[in-house]
């Protein structure tokens, strides 16, 4: 089974079909729950989410996020969906990166961003021109199989994951060595950048719904507001 993946899973991916009548995919099973990592996780075609089995688990401490840098973007350059236009899409992004850390160029990077990060809802969209269903499905399944390896190796280290969400993993864990060892193999797999934040608490709803708290001059101030529900809070 391709990257250990359940074979639920897989079954799931290859009984997805086009009907190019209807420029839509037809699928027998949509998404496939399975409770892995002391998570429920839901596989499907879009990102992988999870949330711990135990519901009544709301509010963990000392929370480490790491996140798969522009994912979508960087699997639409690994896969060349984009053909001949792939190499100017790869071009487009790292001139953003340039932007992202030159001193007042915040502009320009939130502008190129944008279209980036719009770009992959092109590829799915039978109204584009840059319609490419099977490099959508493919981009979606690629992140998937991405996530679940990196899960599988912080549960490997006795991680303790409380949000699993399409490019990143919130978790908790006591030893920051064996962490940069687990995020390094990933970059070193995949060819992907990590990245890694850190919060003193997080509440959280559900796995887009989240708040996130540091300790700031000994007080708890919140310094991230994810999802509409919890967006009041910023």
């Amino acid at each position: 089974v391709a990257n250990g993946l359940p074979q639920a899973v897989v079954d799931m991916w290859n009984n997805s079909q086009f009907n190019h009548l209807t420029n839509k995919f037809e699928r027998p099973t949509k998404k496939v729950i399975i409770e892995m990592f002391e998570n429920k996780l839901e596989f499907g075609f879009g990102g992988l989410h999870g949330v711990p089995v135990d519901k009544s688990l709301n509010v963990f401490k000392n929370v480490y996020m790491l996140d798969v840098a522009s994912l979508y973007p960087s699997i639409m350059v690994k896969l060349g969906v984009l053909g001949e236009g792939t190499k100017y899409f790869d071009n487009i992004m790292q001139q953003r990166l340039t932007f992202k850390h030159t001193k007042g160029k915040e502009k320009q990077s939130f502008g190129l961003k944008i279209g980036i990060n719009s770009t992959f809802g092109c590829l799915i969209s039978q109204y584009s021109n840059l319609f490419n269903p099977y490099g959508g499905q493919s981009v979606c399944m690629y992140g998937q199989m991405c996530l679940f390896d990196l899960a599988k190796r912080l549960d490997e280290i006795g991680a303790y994951m409380m949000n699993i969400n399409t490019d990143g993993i919130g978790f908790t864990h006591d030893d920051m060595e064996a962490v940069k060892r687990v995020w390094h193999e990933l970059e070193n797999v995949w060819g992907f950048t990590l990245e890694l934040d850190e919060f003193y608490r997080i509440y959280q709803k559900d796995v887009n719904n989240y708040i996130g708290t540091r300790l700031i001059d000994g007080q708890e101030k919140v310094t991230k507001a994810k999802g509409g529900q919890v967006s009041r809070y910023k």
